[in-house]
């Protein structure tokens, strides 16, 4: 939710730094962020957001706030969820907002970089993630997994192939 509503508030030249001392305000309340993610979407898009699913929500704060360990199926359904809901808000991004996704994705990378380098935690290696939302900016262009299937397999080839590097 914050990177879409990062995104598109600086779409439409809203400075970074106002985006930033703006979202302190609700970064620790949920329902706020929920509520600003779902204005903006309906403004940006002319529709109300669709893929909102109460289970969905219901298990992550089952699993956040009360430790319930899902089953590898609850697991797999969520991920997919969460891979199909996010894929459809890069689209939407990369649509209607352009620049500002990469503008938004190298605001929170050095913002990242940032607090790692206070705490000694930078060590220089890229980790690579299946969502490829930097390498272009036009809706059609998507490089990367279409699937959550292909995402997990795209996962384990890349486990195996790190676990081959670390054998060297």
């Amino acid at each position: 939710m914050s990177f879409f509503i990062r995104t598109t508030l600086h779409s439409w030249g809203v400075p970074l730094a106002k985006i930033d001392s703006t979202w302190k305000e609700m970064s620790r309340q949920s329902e706020r962020q929920l509520g600003a993610f779902l204005v903006l979407y309906l403004y940006l898009t002319k529709d109300s957001y669709g893929l909102l699913k109460r289970k969905m929500i219901e298990q992550r704060n089952d699993i956040i706030h009360r430790g319930k360990l899902p089953s590898k199926q609850e697991a797999i359904e969520f991920g997919k969820y969460a891979f199909d809901s996010i894929n459809h808000i890069l689209c939407i991004l990369r649509e209607q907002c352009g620049k500002s996704v990469g503008t938004s994705i190298v605001a929170q990378t050095n913002k990242a970089l940032d607090t790692a380098k206070k705490h000694g935690l930078l060590a220089g290696e890229v980790v690579p993630t299946i969502f490829h939302h930097t390498t272009s900016l036009s809706p059609t262009r998507r490089r990367g997994p279409d699937t959550f299937e292909e995402a997990l397999e795209y996962v384990e080839k890349t486990r195996e192939y790190t676990k081959e590097i670390g054998k060297k």
